[in-house]
C-alpha cells in the first residue's frame, strides 16, 4: 500500500509539472511584439495581370504571414490567448503587405 501511494504522488507532481512548462515556456513569449513582424515574397515570377498571378501572389502572401506569426488553431497554439494573438498578428501583417503592395486585384481579393 505504501509503495502504491509514492507512485500516485509522484503521478501527480509529474502532471502538474508537465502541465506547467508550456505556461511557463509561454509566458516570456506572449509578450513579445509580433505587430513588428515583417514577410519578404517574391513575385517576379507572376504575371499580375492573370487571375492565376493574382491568386498565386495572394496564398503566397498568406502563407508568408502564416509563418511569421504562428498557428492560429487551437490545438497548434497551446493556449487560447496565443492563438488570439497569432491570429491578431497574421490578419494585421497580411493586410499591412496587401497594402503596401498596391495592387488593386490582390487588395480586391483580401477585402473579399
Amino acid at each position: 500500500m505504501k509503495g502504491s501511494n509514492r507512485v500516485k504522488g509522484l503521478i501527480a507532481l509529474v502532471s502538474v509539472i508537465a502541465l506547467s512548462i508550456p505556461v511557463a515556456a509561454s509566458a516570456g513569449v506572449l509578450d513579445s511584439g509580433t505587430r513588428d513582424a515583417r514577410i519578404h515574397v517574391s513575385y517576379g515570377d507572376l504575371d499580375l495581370t492573370k487571375t492565376a498571378g493574382v491568386s498565386t501572389l495572394y496564398a503566397r502572401l498568406k502563407a508568408a504571414a502564416r509563418q511569421a506569426c504562428g498557428p492560429t488553431k487551437f490545438i497548434e497554439a497551446g493556449s487560447v490567448q496565443r492563438k488570439l494573438q497569432n491570429e491578431a498578428c497574421y490578419d494585421s501583417l497580411l493586410s499591412r503587405a496587401v497594402e503596401k503592395l498596391g495592387n488593386d486585384d490582390v487588395t480586391a481579393i483580401h477585402t473579399g
